[in-house]
């Protein structure tokens, strides 16, 4: 099982979290997170990919970026070893929190559009917010 959140106590979290259905431990880096923070529907930060480092049946990864004004919500990805390599699965995105240079409030925000598209060099550039995976990714953020 696995899902994101966005708190702003006292400043703005966004957590990626993967726990096993039973609650039984699991060994040692059979657990992987990455916590993504998006602004206005834009990347903001991604941590990298962090591991259980001991038997675990829960894995929290947290990042702490601020980046201005705007609609903010988390979603990351998660990792869980199946015996032979990792299956990588993306969160539900969070609900949206807003800020305004102060005081944060959750609400249904409108996310601006950003458009994906690939370059004349054939490198893609777009948010990152739809992806499914991994390879899904832009090779570019819009800012």
């Amino acid at each position: 099982m696995h899902d994101s959140t966005i708190t702003n106590d006292p400043r703005i979290i966004a957590s990626s979290n993967i726990r096993t259905v039973n609650g039984v431990s699991v060994t040692k880096t059979y657990m992987g997170v990455m916590a993504r923070l998006f602004k206005s529907g834009i990347l903001c930060e991604a941590t990298p990919y962090i591991y259980n480092y001991g038997p675990t049946p829960e894995l929290t990864v947290a990042s702490y970026q601020e980046c201005g004004g705007g609609s903010y919500n988390s979603h990351g990805f998660v990792r869980a070893w199946n015996g032979t390599a990792f299956n990588t699965y993306v969160t539900f995105p969070s609900n949206p929190l807003f800020t305004i240079n102060g005081p944060t409030a959750r609400g249904a925000v409108d996310e601006p559009e950003i458009a994906e598209k690939t370059l004349d060099d054939g490198r893609t550039i777009g948010s990152g917010a739809q992806a499914e995976s991994e390879a899904d990714l832009p090779d570019l953020m819009a800012a």
